[in-house]
């Protein structure tokens, strides 16, 4: 294990700044990880979110590539030398494409590293998921490494099929996120590969900073955070997907419902419908119209960058394990009900 540990050091440092912060997930409730907790882009490359580190290092393309080449080197580590006393168990990686300097050369750069890690050998992987997957090359990508016999999925967020750079003139840094908002072409092409099939997971990224915090950044949008809310809009964003004929609705349940559960080791009790399975559904109603509405957020942040929307196809019901917890709108659950759901296998 030391040797394959050194071995991810070398590798992540040869081929410099991509930043990958992974997670492994040994339980329910016990997650080991990069130590790094936050991380934000500046002018001159990725720099992490600590007073500490900046003050001591100074704000520069060498505090930008050492953060990266440390975050990547521990991702590797992990990846290689930890395939085999952790076999079966989840790898998350959160792949953060930051272009900086020329974007046309860094984005190369990038590329260039992500195939590079695809390349290595499929005996030493474990399942990895890679979080936000914001274009149809790193798709193409993922899918002929999983040709080649590697468990690897990809995971995408809804707000990549509807915002495009025309949205970021419009709305500024109540669309900023990472991975960084894409041209209407690159949206386009997501839409397209998600109707292929090529997107396995659907996540939310929910990020429910409060108003201000994003008001902050209107006049210099490096003064706010990344991420928007999700939770509440996601569902709608995919039926609506649906109702646009982008994909259909076995595909929806497949990617929203199906996969995560099969990725992270809980089907068939979640994820499916069937004799033994926790009766977990929602009822929706494709004819249904509604605007999303900023006063309708029930997050804490009370916006969201869909506001003045029309969704086509709504949840009208959800169940869990068998009770309805939600009705047109209301919620009828009481509180205790959830239960922490075990991973097959531990």
């Amino acid at each position: 294990t030391a040797l394959w540990i050194y071995a991810g050091l070398f590798y992540a440092f040869l081929y410099g700044p991509l930043l990958m912060i992974v997670f492994l997930s040994f339980n329910q409730s016990e997650i080991v990880g990069c130590p790094f907790t936050g991380f934000t882009t500046h002018g001159y490359g990725v720099v992490f979110e600590s007073p500490a580190l900046v003050k001591a290092l100074g704000n520069s393309l060498g505090v930008g590539i050492l953060a990266a080449g440390i975050a990547t080197s521990l991702a590797l580590a992990l990846a290689m030398g930890f395939r085999h006393p952790f076999r079966g168990k989840t790898i998350v990686l959160y792949l953060i494409l930051v272009p900086i300097i020329i974007p046309g050369i860094i984005g190369g750069i990038v590329l260039l590293i992500f195939f590079s890690f695809l390349s290595i050998p499929t005996s030493l992987w474990t399942t990895v998921l890679v979080a936000h997957v914001s274009q149809p090359v790193l798709l193409e990508a993922i899918q002929a490494a999983r040709s080649r016999g590697a468990r690897i999925f990809a995971e995408r967020c809804p707000q990549y099929f509807y915002l495009d750079h025309s949205h970021l003139e419009e709305l500024g840094p109540f669309v900023k996120f990472t991975p960084v908002i894409r041209s209407a072409e690159t949206r386009d092409g997501m839409r397209a590969a998600l109707g292929r099939g090529m997107v396995d997971t659907i996540g939310t990224d929910h990020c429910p900073f409060p108003r201000q915090r994003k008001v902050d950044g209107l006049e210099n949008i490096h003064e706010a955070p990344f991420g928007i809310p999700g939770v509440e809009t996601t569902v709608r964003l995919m039926l609506n997907a649906v109702s646009d004929g982008v994909l259909t609705l076995n595909q929806m349940a497949r990617i929203c419902c199906e996969q995560p559960a099969r990725v992270f080791s809980i089907y068939p009790r979640k994820g499916c419908i069937q004799v033994g399975a926790d009766a977990d559904f929602i009822v929706v109603d494709m004819d249904r119209e509604e605007t999303l509405r900023d006063a309708d957020i029930v997050s804490k942040c009370k916006w969201t960058p869909f506001d003045g929307w029309t969704m086509k196809g709504a949840p009208v019901m959800t169940l869990v394990r068998g009770e309805v917890v939600m009705e047109d709108g209301e919620i009828t659950g009481r509180a205790g009900y959830g239960n922490t759901v075990e991973r097959v296998g531990g």
